[in-house]
């Protein structure tokens, strides 16, 4: 296989039918791997990052593309030149773009190998724990023997059985909570759930604002606000200073993708909770998700997470993503854990990798990770 690297965004979209068609084909492919996605991410944060996009070539047929950037980053061992996906923690899942992964990451990493060193550490991370084999043998294909840590697992939901099926085989306490948040929230007044998908491309005798139903993203943002995220310094509600601008872009190009996924609940006509969500290849991924405060105690969440997933099973959506992470309200939901892993390659000239190589080893961080797991 012939690899060729793009290192400027905008060089990128002369490959744009290229990329959609081999993520068609890419398994368990997400709204992160678009190459809308990397261009709205690259625009907001791209500036101290180095961009290297491989794509892999079968005589001259593109077979798969590989998208990697180098970052500078802080760590135990002291700042480092870092080279992996451009994820940056939005997603749970990333990887090779492609029919055959296991191929395009062997190619890419042989290219990473034979080209000059702009990295200190190779960390391939938000790696399915179920494709760990597969990502090993690339590893081992080019001759490296990579660190592994398990991350914190993923919390998902299987919606190709009957709502009925799911929802007796939860625990019977928390059945009867949900009840209860249903009871104390309509004694408020009535309790409504909107759902809004966007359906794809804008239509030339389409008004923009009502395609991508910016009405609806405001009242989300207005509800975030009042949210109790909405003090975090982390950038974790929509209307976050560092990230409000970026979403609102990722926004705009989801919704031509018919990627967006919108609910708001209401009491009385007044949205009290929302939750904005990506959907694409069978998956529904939970971006971002608040209530308002002065609503707390009716626990608005539990009755907006209920009601969407009975709004979700009657779709044909294939899996719910509740995100990485051990939250307690995530145990009650979830049918299947899926373990999330890290690969680690540290260059042999650079002190400070090999300082946080040892350091980890000597911590005993490294292992393999478990099997998914049924709940």
């Amino acid at each position: 296989m012939r690899v060729v690297e793009v290192n400027e965004i905008e060089q990128l979209e002369a490959h744009r039918d290229d990329w959609a068609r081999l993520l068609a084909e890419t398994p368990n492919a997400s709204f992160f791997q678009t190459l809308e996605w990397l261009s709205v991410y690259w625009h907001h944060f791209g500036q101290d990052q180095r961009l290297r996009t491989l794509l892999v070539y079968d005589d001259d047929q593109l077979k798969g593309i590989l998208p990697l950037a180098v970052t500078n980053v802080a760590t135990r061992g002291g700042p480092l030149r870092r080279l992996g996906y451009p994820l940056d923690a939005w997603g749970t899942q990333y990887g090779p773009i492609g029919s055959n992964p296991q191929a395009v990451l062997t190619a890419g990493l042989s290219h990473v190998q034979k080209t000059i060193r702009d990295w200190d550490l190779l960390e391939l991370d938000w790696t399915p724990g179920n494709l760990h084999d597969e990502v090993g043998r690339s590893f081992a294909n080019i001759g490296v023997q990579p660190q592994v840590f398990s991350r914190d697992d993923i919390s998902q939901i299987d919606l190709s059985q009957e709502w009925d099926t799911y929802w007796m085989g939860r625990h019977g306490k928390h059945r009867n909570n949900v009840r209860r948040a249903e009871k104390k929230l309509a004694e408020i007044g009535s309790v409504e759930l909107l759902h809004w998908c966007s359906d794809g491309i804008l239509k030339s005798n389409d008004n923009a604002e009502q395609h991508a139903r910016w009405d609806l993203y405001d009242i989300c943002e207005g509800v975030a606000g009042k949210s109790w995220q909405a003090s975090a310094a982390n950038g974790t509600t929509l209307t976050h200073g560092d990230v409000r601008p970026f979403l609102r872009d990722v926004h705009e190009v989801a919704v031509q993708r018919g990627a967006v996924s919108i609910y708001l609940l209401s009491v009385v006509g007044e949205p009290i909770a929302f939750s904005y969500n990506y959907v694409f290849g069978g998956t529904e991924y939970g971006l971002r998700m608040g209530y308002n405060l002065e609503f707390k105690s009716a626990n608005p969440g539990t009755v907006l997470i209920h009601r969407i997933l009975q709004d979700a099973f009657a779709r044909e959506q294939l899996v719910f993503d509740l995100g990485e992470g051990d939250s307690s309200y995530k145990h009650s939901w979830r049918t299947n854990v899926l373990p999330s892993v890290r690969f680690c390659h540290y260059a042999k000239s650079s002190l400070r990798a090999q300082a946080l190589r040892w350091k980890r080893h000597w911590w005993g961080a490294s292992m393999k990770p478990v099997q998914g797991r049924s709940v």
